[in-house]
């Protein structure tokens, strides 16, 4: 198992936290809406603080020891670093909607994010070609590898936030298509080791495909009627996905028990939580056609249910996080 260190050994920083608690805040927290103005403000302001503790340990990552650790993050972990892109995108979006006088830390967010990308998508192109080639590493492919999606399509939201009206839609659509051909050319290398080697980063089949589809939405480029399709296709992913992952837990629990089973903290499954919200999210904005119409109670159950299964799920793996933290820390003196 995982353990509560942001910075684990050979894999990058995780900002997967932000991302879980950001779109929360952007999409099912609207829900609750005595809490909207007040919370929404402490805890965008939490969230800000998260994301200074992840650039912190980044910074750390690098000096440490006298060696450039993130030149040994390896092949399958480097994919993470994703999560600083979207964990920056989704914190701009955040202080946008919270703190909309923040427009300074917004800017620098917004650059960070764009010039992480740039880098950060070039060197995963050249790497996803490596794992194209290499047997071996080719086995240990998983969900980490979508973050190219996730990451790509999280600066559209950000963009068509920042700049609703001049936002040019050309760029738009050219970082969708780059995130989609990265979700194409990803998904078989993931989909070979499948069911052997089950990794807690799958919940990204689903998620990129969320994050796709509230980003298209959000460019309206395309048809009501293709939108919903392809909501049906995230939705029929998500349950497949989302099975497989109860299967998996009832399995642990009969071997494990319930404690061992479930209540062990992996820094992985900020990232599913983050991918419940984003379905949440996209789920909000599709609209469906007159001859969809008969899935309207599905989406409303979806919208009526999900706040509260999210803001469960978020707090349940706090507590996971702060009792691993206590470990440790015992551990360790």
């Amino acid at each position: 198992m995982q353990s509560n260190n942001i910075v684990l050994e050979n894999q990058p920083p995780s900002g997967a936290i932000v991302m879980a608690w950001g779109i929360f805040l952007l999409g099912p927290f609207a829900a609750f809406s005595p809490l909207n103005s007040w919370a929404g403000v402490l805890l965008t302001a939490v969230t800000a603080l998260l994301g200074i503790y992840i650039f912190i340990s980044i910074v750390y990552t690098r000096v440490s020891s006298g060696t450039d650790k993130l030149s040994n993050i390896g092949d399958i972990p480097f994919f993470g670093i994703g999560t600083w892109v979207a964990g920056s995108s989704v914190l701009a979006q955040l202080l946008l909607e919270y703190a909309s006088w923040s427009l300074g830390p917004v800017y620098v967010l917004l650059v960070i994010s764009t010039v992480v990308w740039i880098v950060y998508i070039s060197a995963a192109a050249a790497k996803l070609a490596i794992l194209v080639r290499d047997r071996e590493k080719r086995k240990q492919a998983h969900g980490v590898l979508l973050l190219t999606t996730v990451s790509t399509q999280s600066l559209i939201l950000l963009y068509v936030k920042m700049f609703p009206a001049s936002f040019p839609i050309g760029i738009g659509a050219g970082l969708l298509g780059i995130g989609l051909l990265f979700y194409i050319a990803s998904l078989p290398l993931i989909l070979q080791r499948f069911w052997k080697h089950w990794a807690n980063t799958n919940c990204m089949v689903h998620g990129a495909l969320s994050i796709s589809g509230a980003a298209a939405v959000k460019l309206a480029l395309f048809p009501a009627g293709l939108l919903a399709g392809f909501w049906i296709l995230t939705a029929a992913a998500f349950i497949f996905i989302e099975s497989l992952e109860i299967f998996r837990a009832v399995k642990r629990i009969g071997h494990e028990g319930l404690v061992t089973g479930l209540g062990i903290y992996a820094v992985t499954q900020w990232s599913r939580n983050f991918t419940f919200g984003m379905f949440y999210v996209f789920t909000k904005n599709v609209s469906l056609p007159e001859a969809m119409s008969f899935l309207a109670p599905v989406k409303n159950g979806i919208l009526a249910a999900g706040p509260w299964v999210l803001l469960v799920l978020l707090v349940v793996e706090g507590m996971l996080y702060i009792k691993d933290y206590i470990v440790t820390v015992k551990t360790d003196a």
